[in-house]
Formats: structure tokens, C-alpha cells, sequence
């Protein structure tokens, strides 16, 4: 009876381990909608992987797919690992879901610069950014860093209106490097 169950567990043993040992083969067909991962950066040197779409597959590569966005029209090779399926291929295209793909990945005009501070866990100074067409409440704080190389005009202009001598020398260090 040991034997037996011995055995059996060793054939379910091999099993698993055939089954694990290649990568699930993922399969789209042309027309079906899915959603394509952006990496972004994001605070403390960290990526954060957004998916955006939908997209729908054009046609399938021997590595990769063609996808279409919806709204517009772009076509790009995407590998099928950054790829994720959003709906079936009977999705209805509305204009509200138009309206949400139309919002994904825009970029929005900094109005003006509002405040500043010292970010202790990243050392590093930030900026308030008051963005056109948002609300007070929707301001956010921006890297000194990333908005000297983004709106570096608009910098200079508040650093010098802001008087404070370490933010004026971190942009100066940020502008001749």
C-alpha cells in the first residue's frame, strides 16, 4: 500500500512539474480589446506600472502584437507581457468611454507655482504646481528636479520671487549640471 501511494504522489509530483516548466502562453486575436501597462516613475526611484487603453490587437508577430488605440488611431508593438485583456471583441465603443480614454495620459500646462518645501525622505526640494483647468484642492508637489527640466521659465520666475537662498542654489546646481 506505501508503494502505491509512493507512486502515485510521484507521478503527480512529475506532473506539476512539467506543467510549471514553461511560460503560460498568452493569446490574442486580432479584434480583441486589451489594456497596455506604461511604466512611470514614481517617488523614491519606485515604477508604478499604469494600465491604459483600451487598444484594440491589429495583428499578432511572432513576438509581439499591433495594437490600435481607439481614440487616436496610433499603432504600436506592444510584447504580449505588457498586454491584458480588457473585453470581449463585441465591446461597445461609447462616447463616454471615449472620454475616458481621451483623459489617460494627458498632460496638463502648469499655471503657476504656488509653494514650496524640503522633502526630508527624498532630500530634495518640491514645488506646488497650481495646474490650468483644475481646482486649488488638485494642486500637487512636483520635484524642483523634474520642473526645472519640464517648465524651467516658470521655475526661474518663482525662485527668484521666492527669495529663499537653498532653493535658489539647489535650482542653480539643477540648472548648470
Amino acid at each position: 500500500m506505501h508503494r502505491a501511494v509512493r507512486s502515485k504522489r510521484e507521478k503527480i509530483t512529475l506532473l506539476n512539474k512539467r506543467k510549471s516548466r514553461g511560460a503560460q502562453e498568452v493569446n490574442f486575436s486580432v479584434g480583441d480589446y486589451v489594456l497596455r501597462s506604461r511604466v512611470d516613475e514614481r517617488c523614491h526611484n519606485k515604477l508604478l506600472v499604469t494600465w491604459i487603453g483600451p487598444y484594440v490587437v491589429t495583428s499578432a508577430n511572432a513576438h509581439s502584437f499591433r495594437v490600435r488605440h481607439l481614440l487616436t488611431g496610433k499603432e504600436q508593438d506592444v510584447r504580449a507581457s505588457r498586454l491584458n485583456f480588457y473585453a470581449d471583441s463585441d465591446l461597445e465603443v461609447t462616447e463616454e468611454l471615449l472620454a475616458h480614454v481621451a483623459a489617460q495620459g494627458i498632460v496638463l500646462k502648469g499655471e503657476n507655482l504656488v509653494d514650496h518645501r524640503w522633502n526630508k525622505e527624498s532630500e530634495r526640494f518640491e514645488l506646488l504646481v497650481s495646474r490650468c483647468g483644475l481646482e486649488s484642492i488638485e494642486d500637487s508637489w512636483e520635484p524642483l528636479q523634474s520642473l526645472a527640466q519640464d517648465i524651467p521659465v516658470l521655475v526661474q520666475a518663482y525662485v527668484d520671487a521666492a527669495k529663499n537662498s537653498e532653493l535658489s542654489t539647489a535650482f542653480q546646481a539643477l540648472v548648470s549640471s
